[in-house]
């Protein structure tokens, strides 16, 4: 790959992060479900900008026994969350 190509791809990557900024945001577990094949689904809600968002997740079934969790969340497109496990 020549020198061109490699600034091209770099200027590209940087501008594409820089459109997609996150935020971390507290989130409430409201449902929990245990699923076939020891799996555990967690369904949580929180709020960004004066809206309320709705989510789930499925873990291998394990003991989670906090109420509330972290999620980080893309600021244009805030139900796109990734919920962020405390160990």
């Amino acid at each position: 790959m020549n020198c061109r190509k490699v600034y091209v791809l770099v200027f590209f990557a940087g501008t594409f992060a820089a459109c997609h900024d996150t935020e971390k945001v507290n989130a409430k577990i409201f449902e929990r479900k245990h699923l076939p094949d020891n799996q555990l689904q967690l369904k949580y809600t929180f709020e960004f900008k004066d809206n309320i968002y709705i989510d789930s997740f499925t873990i291998a079934n394990k003991v989670y026994n906090y109420e509330f969790l972290e999620v980080n969340i893309d600021t244009n497109s805030p139900e796109k969350s990734k919920p962020l496990l405390k160990k």
